[in-house]
């Protein structure tokens, strides 16, 4: 899904009528970007406890949808 002039809330709606994704990981991604825009547009301030955990799931989703090819560059 490429996005590189879409708001998150453009691409959230692109992201949830994909069939490249499944409902899991479009969750991961929507609570991502929704935190991540809490902190750039609203000046939330979240714990190290809640920064840890949001990366966490972020890198989840990274290593969940990553292709194969992908897969293939990492090994060598």
């Amino acid at each position: 899904l490429r996005a590189p002039e879409l708001t998150t809330e453009e691409f959230l709606r692109v992201a949830q009528r994909s069939v490249l994704l499944s409902s899991e990981h479009k969750g991961l991604l929507t609570g991502f970007l929704t935190h991540c825009d809490q902190v750039k547009f609203a000046g939330y301030e979240p714990d190290s406890d809640e920064s840890k955990k949001v990366l966490e799931s972020a890198r989840r989703f990274l290593l969940e949808t990553r292709d194969e090819l992908d897969d293939e560059e990492v090994a060598a």
